[in-house]
């Protein structure tokens, strides 16, 4: 099936490492969080979520998305359905 968005073939060994990207962004949101800098919060928690899709896409289906980041929702659903078809 094609894909609704501009995708990057990535190899799913790399699914780790943006995983990792995101729990570092994460914990950086809950620290802003602590010390009441919420834009910085926001940022940080708007990137872990997409670090996060990257991980998961990049391991179901080796490809991230490479428009902009609000397209990042629309191959996560993209893959997830993929997926659902194949079980």
């Amino acid at each position: 099936m094609a894909s609704n968005v501009a995708t990057l073939g990535v190899s799913s060994a790399h699914a780790a490492i943006y995983f990792r990207k995101a729990r570092q962004l994460c914990e950086g949101a809950v620290t802003e969080f602590d010390d009441e800098r919420y834009d910085a919060t926001l940022i940080l928690a708007i990137h872990a979520g997409i670090s996060a899709t990257d991980a998961v896409c990049i391991g179901v289906g080796t490809r991230k998305n490479k428009e902009s980041h609000d397209r990042a929702a629309d191959l996560l659903e993209e893959v997830g359905s993929e997926e659902r078809d194949r079980v």
